[in-house]
């Protein structure tokens, strides 16, 4: 099961990844568990695409996101092969060589599909010694979307200079505690605004 659901959602599939984290929430949605604007979101490194294009998406629906070094740029990263990982990956993401794949990334690439909206309080990370995640991806989305919010909340960028591509064990409390500390804000912030 688990390797045909993988399977189903690579390459020109990759955007049933999305639709799956999309019925997810729907799903919480439904069932009472939350309510639209309540639901904070956690990912890291790809994950973070899938995130990101949730934020593109349905801003409106999330109380907050917390990306830790997100492959939010894909699109860029891909199409250069002299970078590290970007051939390695083309199993997973589609060779943008081909014209259906490069179409496919355009319309699933967080950054790419950055528009003018409420978006929600985000939390990214970035390393700049990530050989994984180059450390402009996450820069540059921050400051995009910044540039295209019309909301009040925040769009927070905590880079690091020697973290690589995950945290310090040593760091790893400190920052689930910076991660909770974001999240309350937000649910205080939304909280506060609703009672106004």
């Amino acid at each position: 099961m688990a390797h045909r659901w993988h399977a189903a959602g690579r390459s020109l599939l990759k955007l049933n990844s999305l639709l799956d984290l999309e019925a997810c929430l729907d799903y919480l949605l439904q069932q009472g568990y939350s309510r639209k604007g309540l639901v904070g979101v956690q990912a890291a490194s790809a994950g973070g695409l899938l995130v990101g294009a949730l934020l593109n998406r349905r801003p409106h629906d999330l109380l907050a996101a917390i990306l830790r070094v997100p492959f939010v740029d894909f699109l860029t990263s891909m199409t250069q092969p002299e970078l590290p990982l970007t051939v390695h990956e083309y199993g997973e993401w589609g060779d943008p060589g081909d014209p259906a794949v490069l179409q496919q990334m355009r319309e699933l690439c967080p950054y790419q599909n950055i528009q003018t909206a409420e978006y929600p309080p985000v939390l990214a990370t970035c390393s700049v010694t990530d050989p994984r995640v180059p450390v402009w991806g996450p820069a540059k989305w921050v400051a995009k979307i910044r540039q295209h919010q019309i909301g009040p909340s925040k769009i927070l960028l905590l880079s690091s200079s020697d973290t690589g591509h995950h945290a310090h064990e040593a760091d790893l409390l400190e920052n689930t505690a910076l991660e909770y500390a974001f999240l309350i804000d937000a649910f205080q912030t939304k909280h506060h605004t609703n009672a106004t």
